[in-house]
């Protein structure tokens, strides 16, 4: 599978700017199927691109490109590397903000990496409100310019590791050398793309069926100063004995992999392969994943 860029052949509202990005596959390397258009940037991409430039305006500490035009701002796709992670796809669109043309031609500007999620390569879904994921360095830093993700993180202990290619300058301003270039390391808690978040006020989240993989479930879970509760129901949404969520222990801590214990040792196994419901009940939280084994 390839991700390639290209320019969106037949302009729609809302996938109309610059750059884009499309999908061609190959059984061999040799002969590949006609690119498909798949992602590219819309209005709110462009109302984003605008902010993040005045934003970088106004910081001492970052480095714009000299050619400012707001008349000329927008936002494209730059490029899409994709990997494969507990059946998903996870892109990482790099996010071009022009700031304005540069005399010679093209665009000056920076480029900050996103998320993005697909079960298909075709649909892609943007998540985390389309925060940045990997963002430019400031004043000085190799990266200070633009950043490009590379497509695979590695996992090394908790963590991922994502390696990535920075320049000091911005898209197109001055030219800089191979030397200048490098390449960074951005780390990242295993699972730690996004999580659900709770604070004072008690958050809710209530899974679809599932049938557990074993009696065990854990939880990726930042909660130094807060709880989570898990409730087990039915597939009729009726709470099980001894899995209520009367009897659920509190969970606390910040790791990678807590168990979910509840009261009198019962566990999973009594609902083996049933279809369940999961409820938490999360405080002052932040939840990563959870999966059962």
């Amino acid at each position: 599978m390839a991700t390639v860029k290209c320019y969106n052949p037949n302009p729609a509202p809302g996938l109309k700017w610059g750059r884009a990005v499309a999908v061609a596959t190959s059984k061999d390397f040799d002969h590949w199927t006609e690119p498909v258009f798949v992602f590219g940037a819309d209005e709110e991409d462009q109302a984003i691109g605008r902010l993040r430039n005045e934003q970088a305006k106004r910081d001492p500490n970052r480095m714009v490109s000299r050619y400012d035009d707001p008349t000329r701002y927008g936002t494209d796709v730059y490029n899409l590397p994709v990997f494969t992670y507990h059946g998903l796809y996870i892109g990482m669109p790099a996010m071009f903000n022009h700031l304005g043309p540069l005399p010679e031609g093209n665009e000056g500007g920076q480029i900050n990496v996103e998320l993005a999620v697909s079960r298909d390569l075709l649909t892609w879904q943007r998540v985390a409100d389309r925060a940045i994921f990997i963002p430019v360095g400031p004043k000085q830093h190799f990266d200070a310019g633009l950043v490009l993700a590379c497509a695979y993180p590695q996992v090394h202990g908790d963590e991922l590791w994502f390696y990535y290619l920075g320049e000091p300058v911005p898209h197109a301003w001055d030219k800089v050398s191979d030397e200048d270039n490098a390449i960074g390391l951005a780390t990242l808690r295993l699972d730690g793309f996004v999580s659900l978040d709770a604070g004072d006020a008690e958050g809710v989240l209530l899974t679809p069926p599932l049938v557990p993989a074993g009696p065990e479930l854990y939880v990726n879970l930042d909660a130094p100063q807060g709880e989570a509760r898990v409730e087990v129901l039915d597939a009729g949404g009726t709470p099980v004995p001894g899995l209520s969520d009367a009897a659920s222990l509190a969970v606390t801590g910040n790791a990678v992999r807590l168990q979910v214990h509840w009261a009198g040792g019962a566990d999973l196994a009594r609902v083996a392969g049933q279809p369940v419901r999961l409820r938490f009940r999360l405080k002052q939280a932040r939840l990563y994943a959870f999966w059962t084994e």
